[in-house]
């Protein structure tokens, strides 16, 4: 765990900041390895839609309505994993704020 607690300064934005998932420091292991869940995730993801959208604009596939759908969510999930990246333990704040539009627009988006 020292090991742990000690990589993560790369992961939280303020070290000495609590952790708000499960009210203890920053540091904590359990908050760390969620961020980097999260991260590792997000990255899959945008490693996906950008395929996706490199292959849609490769083959020129959208033409129709169903093929136009699939560039519109792609697109939503790209921005949607680009805030998953940024996400972190932070303080309120205007970037908190940000990124919770951020967040849930996209979210949103992906969904309808």
């Amino acid at each position: 765990p020292s090991q742990i607690t000690s990589s993560a300064d790369n992961f939280t934005a303020v070290p000495n900041s609590r952790c708000t998932l499960f009210n203890s420091d920053s540091g904590d292991y359990k908050c760390v390895t969620i961020i980097a869940v999260k991260r590792a995730s997000a990255a899959f993801s945008l490693l996906g839609c950008s395929f996706m959208l490199l292959v849609i604009w490769l083959f020129r596939k959208y033409t129709s309505l169903a093929q136009k759908m699939i560039l519109s969510l792609t697109v939503a999930a790209l921005f949607d994993s680009i805030a998953y990246l940024m996400g972190e333990v932070i303080p309120d704040g205007a970037l908190c704020n940000f990124q919770a539009w951020w967040l849930t627009y996209f979210d949103w988006c992906s969904l309808a």
